[in-house]
């Protein structure tokens, strides 16, 4: 909390308050936003992996697949 200055022209330095990052090992997620915390997993592994061009990926593979079975017979 900030010091009040005893006088009319008395000066204080200003002091800043900590606040922690959200990078790293602990981060904190009180300084993240709202779709960062819902969506915040401590390790890798937890929920979701596949990202939209992993799934797009995946997809193309498995038609080109159908595609050369289709051929063979």
């Amino acid at each position: 909390m900030a010091k009040k200055a005893k006088g009319l022209y008395a000066k204080v330095a200003h002091e800043p308050t900590f606040h922690k990052t959200s990078i790293g090992r602990n981060p904190s997620k009180c300084k993240m936003n709202k779709s960062k915390r819902r969506q915040f997993k401590k390790y890798n592994g937890q929920g979701r992996w596949q990202t939209s061009i992993n799934i797009l990926y995946i997809g193309h593979e498995r038609n080109n697949n159908k595609k050369k079975e289709g051929n063979n017979d």
